[in-house]
């Protein structure tokens, strides 16, 4: 799969559509600053949008993850069976059961339909998204490069997270492991260090008063506030995300030691020793994958719940 073919593709139908980012963006309720991701090749537009976001542009499924037209009578079939594998993938990347499920419907669509070489070759693009790239990293904290090198995919610009390592900060320890599919990254990026008291209620001011401002395509805007609870974990924590979108970012505080703890995990296993410790003490509280009453500060529903706009590269 091209992504960068299918941004210059997006963009090309909408252009041939006589639509501007911002109009393509508003038809779809979501920022122009998801087009441009899309666009520039940064981003894949999110399943739920995809078949409204084909429509609009007058395309196919198929022609959408080829990045090109195709010829009408060889799509119509197989973009019914491109349509059933995001039904399915949606609900399965709900329940986490990515692997199996994908290959409960690969085996489903195969015994149903005899599927052309010409679109089996397309099958074979579609699915390569779906191959998880791991990129593990150990005791070498770059906060630009997660954000660079993921944008959009992380829901967040890891506020939590210093801007870098300094020299007051003592006890470093660092890891990360994100693996990239097709539609999003799943894993974690955990920081821990500890400050003299001095340091310590520095950032432990800055982390109380992080803040992020979301502006609506029609120039609405709402500010967000970093939540403080003392309940959820086994440390005081400042939380900026918790649940939406399966993603989860915050701050534990260790007053007694004065370290801090910066946690961000999407899709969390909580089965996994390596960030076990800095989970919720409820940990049924992460089988819930319900956005609508999950918490963002980088993200705000203009409309009630129908929707979400996300934070501009620019905050």
């Amino acid at each position: 799969m091209n992504q960068e073919k299918i941004g210059k593709f997006i963009s090309k139908c909408r252009k041939d559509k006589k639509l501007t980012q911002e109009e393509l963006a508003e038809k779809l309720n979501i920022t122009k600053n998801a087009v441009s991701k899309w666009e520039r090749g940064l981003n894949m537009p999110d399943v739920s949008l995809m078949k409204e976001l084909c429509s609009i542009l007058d395309i196919s499924l198929n022609e959408l993850f080829a990045g090109e037209k195709i010829k009408e009578n060889s799509v119509k079939k197989y973009d019914e069976n491109l349509d059933k594998i995001l039904k399915e993938y949606y609900k399965m990347k709900k329940h986490k059961n990515i692997f199996i499920g994908i290959l409960t419907v690969i085996l489903v669509l195969l015994a149903t339909y005899m599927i052309k070489i010409g679109l089996l070759l397309g099958s074979v693009l579609f699915f390569d998204g779906f191959i998880a790239k791991t990129d593990k990293i150990e005791n070498n904290f770059d906060k630009n490069y997660y954000i660079e090198k993921y944008g959009g995919d992380l829901d967040s610009n890891l506020s939590v997270f210093p801007d870098e390592i300094k020299s007051n900060m003592k006890n470093v320890k660092f890891s990360s492991s994100l693996k990239t599919g097709f539609f999003d990254t799943d894993g974690y990026i955990i920081l821990e260090y500890s400050l003299d008291e001095d340091d310590y209620i520095k950032e432990k001011d800055r982390l109380s008063n992080l803040s992020m401002t979301i502006e609506n395509y029609d120039g609405k805007k709402y500010t967000n506030k970093v939540k403080y609870d003392e309940t959820s974990y086994n440390l005081p924590a400042y939380i900026t995300i918790d649940g939406f979108d399966s993603t989860y970012e915050y701050a534990l505080l260790d007053d007694t030691e004065k370290k801090i703890y910066s946690i961000y995990l999407s899709y969390p296993n909580i089965t996994n020793k390596k960030y076990k410790k800095y989970l919720k003490k409820n940990k049924k509280k992460y089988l819930i994958n319900d956005s609508i009453k999950s918490y963002s500060m980088y993200n705000h529903t203009f409309d009630g719940g129908s929707s979400y706009v996300e934070f501009s590269d620019k905050e």
